[in-house]
């Protein structure tokens, strides 16, 4: 018999390459499981005997992947059950039996009673694998007496395991190794009903995840074992184990002991969706524990929790825990809901409910703001508002939330996403803007990563410190299973704390090696608080050295890092100067990143995120078909979609697919010049302006809609009345606007709609006589919300008055009113609110394509 290498597992078929066979499980071949939701409800045995199983309580596939495969995934909760007492696969495994048993796992709990398998043949003849105490161990019991094999299990890696029965007699291989044979007896195998993950139903039950199972009708020889164990290894075990996904939406972890007077809780959290694809399931995260610096090593009491999910319709959907409405979680552990089903559209908003009831103080997670839709009531005995009710709001305050979030997309993937840690420029705390999302959460480095539609969970605290984060990270590590990676910034306190570069180094690599996942470092923000703008004083002169060290040190590469971001190095002048750069006030007090400073670094890593973490899909254009929603796209460079009457452009062709031209009025022409390239060019004096037939475009531009609008221009030098780029008005109170003062007011322009209150950004607009874009974002969030973007750059919050008068117009007003003197290169309408990184992206191309 051939020994097959890990790389060449392919060349190895289980079903003809070995006799005996006799049971063949693969959660990863999608066409042997049945599946509701990430819920696996039945698997085929994939040999012919149709030992096929059914869930008894529903495992899940899909949240987990191990070298890129499917797994099932325990979760303490869920079993697949394989027949009756002494029937299907059961007959195999007897005392009288010759058997091969061959099983790849990974257990996420190595210390609590956990049952891999159980089957019988009767009362005096049953087989278990038994997970407890650090060891795993496998019997076989004769009604009298048991034989044991037991080895040490220390980790939660992806192992294989051989166990042979031979008349009575058990052998055992994990990894190859053979098991220690030991008398003690094994009372957890169990007549009844053959169990994967449990013992004989809903007991013992197990968490982590199982590859592969094979039984074979013989005694495999130690050539054949090894064949099937190098087959096994290369398919699950190695340095690719465990890449894992999740999503974690907006919440925060447990920040600070907050409440000892009352001791119950009810609130209601407006959370936001991200990531490529709707979400069609969500599983809410509760941890007990509290980061401080690191987490609180102080034993605190146990709290019971009950939670559901919230349409932003209010059609509320109760959460369960392994089928019980409510969960009582001791300290230092977390819980996990059974799966809710939902429809929630990417980028979209909804709720968490969740009552809370406790003894001592409470830790709470997030800040309930009453402006963004939150509810939060406190008191004592509070009556179960979780799932019905109507929560009174009392005053905004600290609410605890899940820390996480687990989601699975429409595609059937679960979306990926990471958590964040560090310290106050992570959390944001002089992020002090209205955040993008119109709720808060999303603040600090968080805003960097959602940029690009990528999720996250945060982890961040005032003060952290590397050195308090060695061992001050149990809880929240043994959730980064869930998630694809950990990105962290520490680095500021340990030094001002006295701290050296070769020690938070040290530290560093120490956190890396405890998370035992994908890691990337952001190096840290120059720190000149005793002298803004000229490098620090002599008294804390060494910082800069320090520091300096430390970012070297990351951007070298760590022990165990995967990769980086520069923060540091964008927002000081030169590497390693230690002197904030000229970003526009990008720094709060000399250390802390401002809100400027945040969204300096969403515009200029972005591509660096999305390339690294992200999906990788990249907008090249508005033909692109990963970029979603194009309504109309009007690019006055391509002669060939011009309809001319001379050299009036009497109609431009829309570039996309849907037909919306617009249609010259007056006296358009072709042969303007942006940048080397066509454009078209109107004279105010002429009233030139272009529309649209019908009212496709007015209504996509509604108060009532989501939109992004791009419009390169130029505007004639000594330019003195207000000019229109943009206008729409379906009635009164629904009229949006881009335009421009002239010199004779206060040459600025502006992005602005109206729905009976103005919601408008500016910018100043110069007279130049050059190229110029201008990009407008209208979101629904809790009120409709404005963004926007000119030559690239955010604009200012203002308010703005939009006048009257009908229609939908490029270039000008109603009629030929405050028409543009200038060229327009191309427009393009998008029916959604995009994300920054595709808007980022698009402006960028944008610019040089248009010379701006």
């Amino acid at each position: 018999m051939f020994f097959y290498h890990a790389d060449d597992v392919a060349s190895f078929d289980p079903l003809n390459d070995i006799s005996g066979l006799q049971f063949w499980l693969d959660p990863s071949d999608s066409s042997t499981t049945t599946t509701s939701s990430s819920e696996i409800t039945a698997i085929t045995d994939k040999t012919t005997n149709n030992y096929d199983g059914t869930n008894g309580e529903v495992p899940i596939l899909g949240w987990r992947k191990v070298k890129n495969k499917t797994p099932i995934e325990y979760t303490g909760h869920g079993w697949m059950a394989f027949g009756a007492d002494n029937t299907g696969v059961a007959t195999e495994l007897g005392k009288t039996d010759t058997f091969t048993f061959c099983l790849t796992f990974a257990a996420d709990d190595t210390t609590t009673v956990q049952q891999l398998w159980s089957s019988s043949k009767g009362s005096a003849d049953r087989f278990g694998i038994t997970i407890q105490s650090g060891r795993i161990r496998a019997a076989i019991f004769n009604g009298s007496s048991w034989a044991n094999v037991e080895a040490l299990l220390g980790d939660t890696d992806m192992h294989t395991l051989v166990i042979t029965g031979n008349s009575g007699t058990v052998t055992g291989y994990l990894d190859g190794v053979s098991m220690d044979v030991t008398p003690s007896a094994n009372t957890l195998v169990w007549q009844g009903t053959t169990t994967l993950g449990s013992r004989g139903g809903n007991q013992n039950e197990f968490f982590g995840l199982i590859g592969e199972a094979l039984v074979y009708d013989t005694v495999l020889s130690a050539d054949d074992r090894a064949t099937v164990e190098s087959y096994l290894s290369g398919r699950w075990v190695g340095t690719e184990t465990q890449i894992a996904k999740h999503a974690a939406l907006r919440p925060n972890w447990p920040l600070r002991n907050t409440d000892s007077t009352n001791n119950t809780q009810n609130n209601r959290i407006k959370m936001k969706s991200a990531g490529e694809h709707d979400l069609v399931g969500i599983r809410l995260v509760y941890p007990n524990t509290n980061i401080d610096n690191g987490e609180k090593t102080s034993s605190q009491n146990a709290i019971t929790v009950s939670c559901a999910h919230e349409t932003l319709d209010n059609t509320i959907t109760a959460a369960t825990f392994a089928g019980s409405a409510t969960k009582t979680i001791s300290w230092g552990e977390y819980a996990i809901t059974d799966l809710i089903p939902v429809t929630i559209p990417k980028n979209t908003y909804f709720y968490i409910r969740t009552h809370i009831s406790w003894t001592g103080d409470l830790t709470s997670s997030e800040f309930a703001n009453d402006a963004t839709g939150d509810l939060l009531e406190v008191g004592t005995g509070l009556s179960d508002k979780s799932a019905s009710g109507t929560i009174t709001h009392g005053s905004d305050g600290d609410a605890y939330v899940p820390c996480m979030i687990l989601s699975i997309g429409s595609n059937g993937e679960v979306i990926e996403s990471y958590e964040l840690t560090g310290d106050s420029n992570v959390w944001g705390s002089k992020d002090g803007t209205v955040t993008p999302t119109g709720v808060t959460g999303e603040r600090g480095m968080e805003s960097l990563f959602w940029t690009c539609g990528i999720p996250t969970s945060k982890s961040a605290r005032n003060g952290a410190t590397a050195a308090a984060n060695t061992t001050g990270r149990t809880l929240r590590d043994s959730l980064l299973k869930y998630t694809s990676g950990l990105v962290a910034m520490f680095g500021t306190n340990d030094f001002r704390g006295g701290g050296a570069a070769s020690t938070a180094i040290t530290n560093m690599e120490t956190i890396i090696s405890n998370a035992d996942t994908n890691f990337y470092a952001l190096t840290i923000p120059p720190d000149e608080s005793s002298g803004f703008g000229t490098g620090e004083s002599s008294a804390d002169a060494d910082f800069d050295d320090e520091r300096a060290t430390f970012n070297a040190a990351i951007r070298a590469g760590l022990t165990g890092q995967n990769g980086y971001f520069d923060v540091g190095g964008l927002l000081e002048t030169a590497t390693d100067s230690n002197i904030w750069a000229d970003t526009d006030n990008a720094d709060a007090d000399g250390y802390h990143i401002s809100s400027v400073g945040y969204e300096y670094l969403e515009r200029q890593l972005y591509s660096s995120i999305n390339s690294t973490l992200g999906t990788g899909t990249v907008i090249t254009g508005f033909n692109d078909s990963n970029l979603e929603g194009v309504l109309t796209w009007i690019d006055f460079s391509e002669t060939g979609s011009l309809t001319l009457s001379g050299d009036t452009i009497t109609t431009a062709a829309d570039q996309s697919s849907n037909s919306n031209d617009v249609n010259g009025q007056n006296s358009p022409e072709t042969g303007g010049v942006l940048n080397s390239l066509n454009a078209a060019d109107l004279v105010s004096s002429d009233s030139d302006y272009f529309d649209w037939t019908g009212n496709t475009i007015r209504d996509a531009l509604s108060v009532d809609e989501e939109f992004t609008v791009f419009i390169s221009f130029k505007r004639d030098l000594g330019s003195t009345a207000y000019q229109f780029l943009l206008y729409s008005l379906i009635s009164v109170s629904d009229r949006m606007a881009i335009a421009m003062s002239g010199t004779t007011v206060d040459n600025s322009i502006w992005v602005t709609h109206y729905n009976g209150g103005f919601i408008s950004r500016s910018a100043t607009m110069p007279d130049d006589g050059n190229p110029h874009l201008v990009t407008m974002r209208f979101s629904q969030q809790d009120a409709p919300v404005v963004d926007g973007w000119f030559d690239g750059d955010t604009m200012t919050a203002t308010n703005t008055a939009v006048v009257s008068g009908g229609g939908t117009n490029l270039g000008g007003r109603t009629n030929g009113a405050n028409t543009l003197d200038g060229n327009i290169g191309e427009f393009a309408l998008v029916s959604n609110a995009m994300l920054r990184r595709d808007i980022y992206t698009l402006n960028d191309l944008l610019k040089t394509k248009w010379g701006v």
